[in-house]
């Protein structure tokens, strides 16, 4: 179903993989991939492409801009496949213990990374960690002033009860729990079950049926 090409260089081993589904914004993904460059994080990259056309070219030869990078590129999914199901068929490469679900339009801080790993690792009836969220902008209004602020509301829901933990949690949902740092094993589960009952493009009810289990199944922690 798709070509794939490890960049060949000697890295460091990860516990976590970053598995990045894109669909025609290349100048995004080469943002994106100069970011965890710079961080020197060791850790495995999977990118989901669904791009058409030259976008895809465009893509392979930003990534051979990176050849310091651990990056695997699945380059033949159809733009008409369903996000959700791209993202099941990528978590099939996914060869670590933990991984992060990331969008090409953000930055997920690998300092923030390892300390919820590093949390998960000693706490297992946690399904989820995670941290604050913060959107930059720049204001070029009032002459290109950058600012940032923060994004969703970040609580940590930890009942022991599992009915307690997902009326907390859809009481006041501000946003997707499958982007915080999770075990693969844990992921595979919940996009199994949403490939079950979403069969056309319901983001929507795709992304509540997710993060419904995701408390169901454990508890969340926000660092």
């Amino acid at each position: 179903m798709e070509t794939k090409s490890f960049n060949n260089t000697k890295r460091r081993s990860s516990k976590y993989t970053l598995l990045l589904p894109t669909l025609n914004r290349p100048d995004y993904l080469k943002r994106y991939l100069s970011y965890y460059s710079k961080q020197k994080t060791g850790a495995k990259i999977i990118i989901a492409d669904a791009s058409t056309g030259d976008y895809k070219k465009q893509n392979k030869a930003i990534i051979e801009q990176f050849p310091d990078l651990n990056i695997l590129h699945l380059a033949k999914y159809p733009a008409s496949l369903l996000h959700n199901r791209r993202v099941l068929h990528a978590l099939n490469y996914v060869k670590t213990k933990y991984c992060i679900i990331t969008a090409d339009d953000d930055f997920t801080v690998p300092n923030a990374i390892n300390k919820a790993v590093d949390f998960l690792e000693k706490n297992p009836d946690y399904t989820i960690a995670h941290g604050k969220y913060y959107k930059f902008f720049l204001e070029r209004n009032k002459g290109t002033q950058f600012y940032w602020k923060p994004l969703y509301k970040c609580e940590s829901i930890e009942s022991s009860d599992a009915k307690s933990r997902l009326i907390s949690h859809l009481s006041s949902y501000s946003l997707p729990t499958f982007y915080g740092v999770s075990k693969t094993i844990f992921l595979k589960m919940i996009f199994k079950e949403n490939k079950k009952y979403i069969d056309k493009d319901d983001a929507h009810f795709g992304e509540l049926l997710m993060s419904g289990l995701t408390l169901i199944y454990g508890k969340m922690k926000c660092l």
